[in-house]
């Protein structure tokens, strides 16, 4: 999801809730332009409302173009907010007070004005700006006061249980991949809540609905209606294969999306709580123990399906109480984070622990809980923009070769790939004509297909031009062109005319109308497309009435 996109899109309303909250206001800043960054810092501590001249008194000539994409993010945003100030008034102040610094010549003082002052035509409004009050109030905070924000006294006993980094890592890998072995039909379930929270208030998260509201997964029927489906039916969409092969900090945000619009649905406050609630996951520390029992009952709602999706696990301290810490797939949450935390993200998702089977260890030392759905191979990994596990060699005889042990990129292969062998860290399959025809028929590409093999080459064909070759990507595009070949439209059949006239005088009319498909002047038969069928009628009882005078 692009944050600012989606913060600009809301009301004014709805982000000046949001802008009460530290989280937002520092995950806006944080996605804010460079120059507009410093435009706030600049800002955030001047009391008073400034004029335009102030602002544009900071940028070069030659600098233009970029002072002006900053202040149009900023106002976009409504960091940068106007006011309306007439001339001789003090201008507002940024929380809506009165002005500041003493009355200026020639004001209204009790209601009157000077003489020579009544006489003077009114002048137009003064426009000045002033940071978001309450953006400005936040950000104060975080900047005075952020470490104290984040601070949390930890005891002792949370401390010695806390899981360690590789251990919230092979959590996050293998919640995030039962998700998505769902999504392909090769998980039995979603994942779910772990022991330590089953037993509690919190339901699971509906995971199948978010996945259908988010366009993920469908009820699809057609020729290759029978691969690759989930329960009850559902197969992956276009949109779901794009989103196996998105980073996975964007895969994040679009089921986020979802999760964050049910909130929005529900009332202004609801969607403050959540997306400051997620914002400052983003901001903890990974690894950082916070206790359970302090967060609210609609904060303990939300913490149980983030530890569903593997943004937060739970562990039991030596006394019994329950605490949660954040993950690294949490950490993309607050924006603003680079390609270094992406990398760092996929690195997680993508080297697990792993015993010399290959399956994952589970427990995370006995105090993580587990999924307890049976979703091994935290080895395998998220596939993302330049950094996979797998390594791909397609011949000219369509055999496949896909060096993994993750059991997402046996699936997504398997959409089109018909398996041959699976071996510990090689899957061997071909690529054949119904394949392709039951992945073209969800609406993947044949560009897609292709693009998806030839990202992930092989070191001993990386070099080689092109990586996928020709006869097997020209031979995809037929089978996708193939499907084309034929359209299918509702058409209505006319015939048993009263007369020759009347024949051709509807033949005529469709013709016209550019409904006609197909006409047989011997038979006095002819088919129109059915979205012209109630025109017709109409035509065809004037014609009558009018052959018969």
């Amino acid at each position: 999801m692009d944050f600012t996109a989606y913060i600009s899109n809301l009301s004014s309303d709805k982000r000046t809730l949001l802008y009460r909250s530290p989280w937002t206001s520092l995950a806006v800043f944080r996605n804010l332009p460079p120059l507009a960054q410093v435009y706030v810092m600049r800002l955030l501590f001047v009391p008073s409302p400034f004029p335009t001249d102030f602002l544009n008194s900071w940028a070069r000539r030659s600098s233009a173009s970029s002072h002006k994409a900053a202040l149009t993010a900023l106002k976009g945003l409504d960091v940068l907010k106007e006011h309306q100030c007439l001339p001789g008034q003090p201008p507002p102040a940024p929380g809506g007070n009165a002005g500041f610094g003493a009355v200026p010549p020639g004001s209204r003082v009790g209601g009157l004005a000077p003489a020579s002052q009544q006489q003077q035509q009114p002048q137009p409004p003064k426009v000045v700006w002033a940071l978001h009050p309450d953006f400005r109030a936040q950000l104060q905070r975080v900047v005075c006061f952020g470490a104290h924000l984040m601070r949390g006294d930890v005891p002792a006993a949370a401390a010695v249980a806390a899981p360690s980094l590789e251990q919230l890592g092979e959590w996050a890998t293998r919640q995030w991949e039962a998700l998505q072995l769902f999504m392909l039909g090769a998980g039995r379930a979603p994942p779910g809540l772990p022991p330590l929270l089953r037993n509690s208030k919190c339901p699971d998260l509906d995971l199948r609905g978010l996945l259908m509201e988010a366009g993920l997964l469908a009820f699809l029927s057609g020729p290759g209606g029978g691969g690759a489906r989930g329960e009850g039916g559902l197969a992956v969409t276009q949109r779901g294969f794009h989103f196996l092969l998105q980073a996975p900090d964007r895969q994040l945000w679009a089921v986020l999306r979802e999760y964050i619009k049910f909130a929005e649905g529900h009332s202004s406050e609801d969607l403050a709580s959540t997306l400051s609630f997620l914002l400052q996951l983003g901001f903890r520390r990974v690894g950082q123990p916070c206790p359970w029992g302090e967060l609210r009952q609609p904060e303990q709602r939300m913490a149980a399906h983030m530890v569903q999706l593997g943004l937060l696990a739970v562990f039991q301290a030596a006394d019994g109480s329950l605490y949660y810490t954040p993950t690294r797939l949490a950490s993309s949450l607050c924006g603003g984070a680079g390609a270094a935390a992406a990398a760092a993200i996929a690195g997680d998702l993508g080297g697990g622990i792993t015993d010399r089977t290959g399956v994952g260890v589970g427990g995370v030392g006995g105090r993580v809980a587990s999924a307890g759905n049976g979703v091994g191979g935290a080895a395998g990994g998220l596939e993302s923009g330049g950094v996979s596990d797998a390594y791909i060699i397609v011949e000219s005889n369509y055999r496949v070769y896909a060096y993994t042990r993750s059991p997402v990129t046996i699936a997504v292969l398997e959409l089109f790939v018909k398996r041959e062998a699976l071996l510990p860290n090689l899957f061997v399959g071909a690529i054949r004509r119904d394949s392709i025809l039951a992945a073209l028929s969800r609406g993947i590409t044949a560009e897609e297909l292709v693009s998806y093999l030839a990202a992930r080459p092989h070191p001993s064909v990386a070099s080689r031009s092109p990586v996928v070759p020709e006869v097997v990507s020209d031979q995809i595009r037929l089978w996708e062109a193939s499907m084309n070949r034929l359209r299918a439209d509702a058409a209505v059949l006319y015939e048993n005319m009263e007369s020759r006239e009347l024949f051709q005088r509807a033949v005529a009319f469709a013709q016209s109308s550019g409904t006609l498909l197909w006409e047989d002047s011997t038979k006095m038969k002819f088919a129109a497309l059915d979205a012209g069928h109630e025109a017709m009628k109409d035509f065809i009882v004037r014609a009558k009435q009018e052959v018969r005078q």
